[in-house]
């Protein structure tokens, strides 16, 4: 069975040399090619080659193994796994830096001064989780309105019921919408119902006036 390997292009927002310290006991600094993208991190082997900021470069999400393909795959830090950048350091020529993930993990790196790494991937991690949280604002306003309809808040108009004296299209209470059984009387003119009008029947037939002979 062939690995899962999604391949997804994104925008190159920086690219250039950053430092890594490896997870093994010696903890040496290791050279990588970086690329930040508004998603994340990705990063290569320093011999691979490069890619300019603001071009389009093709990333693989997942386990990174393709058919026929036996080059090792970029490591990607994506910033929905990452948590926040903290302890930003300089020492002599260098910024060390650590990335937090979610499961608190601490990744450490270093730069040059000059080349504002630190400072860069701060403002693409902010500006990533301003957008999963408008997302997430939006997915929770179009839950609480679907639950809402469901439970027929909106005067009844699209499931069962309506509320007392608001029938929809399938009639209410008390004088009920098209066809539907209204404790009044039901029908399209019964005396005092609604006639399938907006939120809580908004549209009333006329009353019939009633005179006494004599």
């Amino acid at each position: 069975m062939r690995p899962h390997c999604e391949i997804v292009q994104e925008e190159a927002l920086k690219e250039g040399e950053i430092e890594k310290r490896s997870d093994g006991f010696l903890q040496q600094w290791k050279k990588k090619r970086c690329v930040l993208t508004s998603d994340g991190l990705m990063l290569f082997p320093c011999d691979s080659g490069s890619a300019s900021s603001g071009s389009i470069i093709s990333v693989s999400h997942g386990d990174g193994v393709g058919h026929g393909n036996r080059r090792k795959a970029p490591k990607s830090l994506r910033f929905d796994a990452v948590k926040t950048l903290d302890c930003v350091d300089r020492k002599g020529r260098f910024v060390y830096f650590t990335i937090v993930t979610a499961s608190n993990r601490e990744i450490d790196f270093r730069c040059l001064e000059d080349t504002t790494w630190s400072a860069e991937i701060t403002l693409a991690l902010v500006g990533f989780k301003n957008r999963q949280a408008l997302r997430d604002r939006d997915q929770k306003k179009m839950l609480a309105a679907r639950v809402a309809v469901e439970r027929g808040d909106d005067g009844g108009r699209i499931n069962g019921r309506g509320r007392d004296g608001g029938g929809g299209v399938g009639g209410g209470d008390r004088g009920g919408g098209f066809g539907g059984r209204g404790g009044v009387g039901g029908g399209v003119w019964a005396e005092g119902a609604a006639v399938a009008g907006p939120v809580g029947g908004l549209y009333h037939a006329p009353q019939q006036q009633r005179h006494r002979s004599g």
